[in-house]
């Protein structure tokens, strides 16, 4: 076993269906030196023509999108040493584009072949420009036309159109311009794979019979109107309306006498803030006038006895204060009041 190579003979009983992705980074370290981290490799179930594609596209001017396709049809009818040389062939290409912009995908100049080369002498491996899977491309072309003019004498086709997908040959394709000029016949099909054109038809008969046979159609399923939290504020409208008042009744704030609200009374009304009447609100509190008193005479003086100090003594130093109560004005009647004894006076007062 050569431990070198990547296609050694070992590999194919070892692990003969790899994946592809554990391959792309193992190659990606050991030959380009991880500078395609950046690209993508995956399998593509519908190319038949060729073994591998690179596609890239530049974005903005400066990264670009990078993806290797491989054909997942040719492939799994080849060896894994051909899975790998592919894969190889289709890397130079992505390295070439993401290095040096080269957007070629059919160019195998001196910078692809000196990347094949040493990949070969590395790897044991044997890259060649194009691939030589031609038995399996032509195995999967089963539809075929021919012209009916004379091109179908003609070398080295003899008129044969053949394709893997059934797309009969018209004004897409890029040489059918040239062929109208130069021939003008008719193409026809003469070939297609095995029971192609049963499926179509037993996929129409299957949906005739499904009709015929499925009787009275389902009934279809009613679901129940969703109650939303409007629903909860919507007026109901079975509610009767509340009947207007058909009465007499009193206008507030009228010019009218009396109110039926109210009970009227016969008596005289209290004033508040008068001279006269009684309050029915508080008990009749009867004052009498602050009796009269002379102020209060307080002497000191300088000697340190406690003793009373004589008012005729002429050598004792005297000073007096007046104390007398405070007297405030009541505010509606104007009287002079204790201050004290003023809130009951302008109950008094106010009554």
């Amino acid at each position: 076993m050569n431990h070198g190579s990547v296609v050694d003979p070992s590999f194919e009983l070892l692990d003969p269906c790899p994946d592809i992705h554990a391959l792309f980074i193992q190659f990606d370290t050991r030959f380009f030196g991880g500078s395609l981290a950046c690209c993508e490799v995956k399998w593509s179930p519908r190319m038949y023509s060729c073994a591998g594609i690179c596609s890239y596209e530049i974005r903005g001017g400066r990264g670009g999108l990078c993806s290797i396709r491989l054909s997942k049809p040719l492939l799994s009818l080849r060896p894994r040493k051909d899975l790998v040389e592919t894969l190889l062939h289709e890397m130079i290409h992505a390295y070439l584009f993401v290095k040096e912009r080269n957007r070629d995908r059919d160019g195998h100049g001196p910078h692809f072949q000196s990347h094949m080369h040493r990949i070969n002498q590395e790897g044991g491996t044997n890259i060649t420009i194009y691939h030589s899977f031609h038995d399996e491309v032509r195995l999967y072309k089963q539809h075929w036309w021919r012209c009916t003019g004379a091109c179908k004498d003609r070398r080295p086709f003899f008129g044969y159109v053949k394709r893997t997908c059934n797309r009969a040959p018209g004004p897409n394709d890029r040489w059918w311009s040239q062929h109208q000029l130069s021939c003008g016949g008719e193409f026809l099909k003469v070939k297609e794979p095995d029971g192609f054109g049963n499926k179509k038809t037993n996929k129409k008969s299957n949906s005739g019979e499904k009709n015929k046979t499925a009787g009275p159609a389902p009934k279809k399923k009613t679901t129940s109107p969703k109650v939303t939290l409007d629903d909860f504020f919507k007026k109901n409208s079975t509610t009767p309306p509340v009947p207007r008042f058909t009465g007499s009744g009193q206008a507030l704030g009228g010019t009218a006498t009396s109110s039926s609200l109210l009970t009227s009374t016969s008596g005289s009304g209290v004033r508040l803030g008068g001279s006269s009447g009684v309050s029915r609100l508080l008990p009749p509190i009867k004052f009498s006038s602050p009796p009269t008193r002379s102020p209060d005479v307080i002497c000191l003086g300088d000697s340190d006895d406690d003793q009373e100090v004589n008012d005729k003594e002429d050598d004792a130093l005297e000073i007096s204060f007046v104390v007398s109560p405070t007297v405030v004005l009541c505010p509606s009647c104007n009287t002079e009041v204790i201050e004290e004894l003023i809130h009951a006076h302008l109950d008094y007062c106010l009554a």
